[in-house]
């Protein structure tokens, strides 16, 4: 605030002119200067938001996706690692399940949306009885909810020693 008077300058938290983040630590302290006006998160081939889309973008990309493979995320959800992963790897086919009907709606707006029909199919159906036959799937990718930003009936962590099992398979 010293800064502020002694300069004359006025804050305005909601439209800023100039940003800048302060993180510190016990021994560290780094400033950063935000670059764009959007956030990086943001995409323009997303509907409705889930899982924040560069994080999706990291999990697709530690998938090791090549062209050809087959890519499964068994609890899709919205569906941002699908279309981050089918954006970024257009010589992949991309299957996404989710057992709730109302997601499965969501993720298919957001499908149609950015213009990925043909690539990205989608399957109501459970993580915990996969319909597919073992070892059909080239990659895995999933943001296993845990009910935070959706809720759910089943109690993920009792079942995700199941669920993992049945995604190894």
């Amino acid at each position: 605030m010293a800064i502020t008077r002694q300069l004359g300058w006025k804050v305005d938290l909601r439209h800023p002119e100039l940003e800048v983040n302060v993180h510190l630590s016990d021994n560290l302290c780094v400033l950063g200067i935000p670059v764009l006006r959007f956030p990086l998160a943001h995409r323009t081939y997303i509907k409705i938001t889930g899982l924040r889309s560069t994080t999706a973008w990291v999990m697709a990309s530690l998938a090791g996706i090549k062209p050809g493979c087959l890519v499964l995320d068994p609890m899709c959800g919205v569906g941002t690692i699908l279309l981050e992963a089918a954006k970024e790897w257009q010589n992949a086919f991309f299957l996404g399940f989710d057992n709730d009907e109302l997601q499965l709606k969501r993720v298919q707006e957001n499908v149609r949306f950015a213009d990925l029909m043909n690539r990205i199919e989608l399957i109501k159906a459970s993580v915990m009885e996969i319909p597919l036959p073992s070892s059909s799937v080239d990659a895995i990718v999933c943001d296993i909810p845990f009910g935070r930003k959706y809720c759910s009936n089943t109690d993920i962590r009792a079942a995700l020693p199941a669920i993992v099992k049945e995604m190894e398979r």
